[in-house]
């Protein structure tokens, strides 16, 4: 307990003299990922003291004293006790593995905030100024963030949707509360914006530690047809959130 309380402090020299390998390595991953985490952390309490002990030959399990129960095993290495488990849980392979990739992943979602929240600012920006368009005609937002190939599916995507029998549904569609989550994937150079539990997505690619809108839907504009706004009409709508999910918008779509 004291070596857990120590290593809070940085100092891991007396935890290490006392737990098993696997354990002491298990446990300064969790340390680690605690303290990348930018939240409060509501962790046990460290000052407790062993309550009872049974020996039974090179192991003991010994009860700790605190309101929560918590439980951990000993076993002699070269006629030293080390901590091998708690509460039970031995730290496998799997589980240091298990832990390793979750503190890899959380360093990789911290290094790439700064750009990720710069993309969620671009496609929110995008989706009030593709309303904007749709229902104003006003393209000025959208000439800052999307490139040329983009601006000109834009524009056919309207005209195209003044021809649908839908256009009012269209215009009530987009007055309605339309809520969206997504995660955004990196690539280089190449973004994307994924709805979730959608396959619907927005493409950006990064300019001059900017970006800008490509695409959608895995498709650069520039390849985006007359035929296939045609044949994925409600789905492009989708893509710039003018419309809801299949879910809840209209059967006009």
């Amino acid at each position: 307990m004291k070596g857990r309380i120590l290593l809070k402090k940085g100092d891991s020299t007396l935890l290490k003299s006392v737990t098993e390998d696997s354990l002491y390595r298990l446990i300064l991953l969790h340390q680690e990922y605690i303290k990348l985490l930018d939240a409060p952390v509501i962790e046990a309490n460290l000052n407790i003291y062993a309550k009872t002990e049974e020996i039974n030959g090179d192991c003991a399990t010994c009860k700790m004293s605190g309101e929560e129960f918590y439980q951990i095993k000993l076993c002699k290495f070269n006629g030293q006790w080390k901590v091998v488990s708690e509460n039970g849980q031995h730290a496998t392979l799997a589980k240091i593995q298990e832990a390793q990739k979750k503190l890899d992943d959380y360093r990789l979602f911290l290094k790439d905030k700064p750009a990720r929240d710069s993309v969620l600012k671009i496609v929110n920006k995008f989706f009030e100024s593709a309303k904007l368009y749709f229902t104003e005609q006003d393209i000025t937002e959208l000439e800052k963030i999307c490139d040329e190939a983009t601006l000109s599916f834009i524009k056919r995507l309207y005209t195209n949707s003044k021809t649908k029998p839908g256009t009012k549904a269209l215009q009530e569609e987009m007055t309605k509360p339309s809520f969206l989550v997504g995660d955004v994937f990196f690539e280089d150079d190449d973004v994307t914006f994924k709805f979730y539990e959608e396959e619907i997505t927005v493409l950006l690619k990064r300019k001059n530690n900017n970006f800008i809108v490509t695409g959608f839907n895995g498709m650069n504009a520039a390849t985006i047809n007359n035929n296939i706004i045609q044949n994925q009409y409600a789905d492009l709508l989708r893509s710039m959130k003018l419309i809801r999910s299949e879910k809840y918008r209209p059967a006009d779509f």
